[in-house]
């Protein structure tokens, strides 16, 4: 068997705007401390510091906004979720239309991505440590 080919971070993802909201509203969050999560998680995972702007989450909550799938992957780490549980799954015309866009028709793509990066493999690790800072 060939190895599954990774996805491309930088290749678009079209999340599921409302499961994303959901999420955030089970944490009791406004959309400011879903932002700072994400900002937090990914500096724990990587050191750096980087997060998403408020109109960019509203764009993903309210019209499922297509982004790069390294933006999806920022804002699972926020949620402490896997990127491919926020997917939202093609609509029949999408996937004939733009067959370009990558959507929750190629999840193992996705997981096999987000498995083998050192990036989200550290979110991995810190998500139990980073829920537990949060609670507190």
């Amino acid at each position: 068997n060939d190895p599954m080919p990774l996805a491309d971070p930088l290749e678009t993802v079209r999340p599921d705007g409302g499961e994303v909201r959901r999420r955030r509203h089970e944490n009791g969050w406004p959309p400011s401390e879903l932002i700072a999560a994400i900002g937090r998680a990914h500096r724990i995972a990587t050191g750096l510091v980087e997060t998403i702007s408020p109109i960019l989450l509203q764009g993903i909550e309210d019209r499922d906004e297509t982004i790069p799938y390294e933006t999806l992957c920022l804002v699972a780490g926020g949620l402490g979720c896997d990127p491919v549980d926020i997917l939202r799954p093609p609509r029949e015309e999408e996937k004939k239309d733009a067959p370009g866009i990558v959507h929750a028709c190629r999840p193992k793509e996705l997981r096999a991505h987000h498995l083998a990066c050192p990036v989200h493999q550290s979110w991995g690790r810190i998500r139990g440590l980073f829920r537990k800072r949060l609670k507190a």
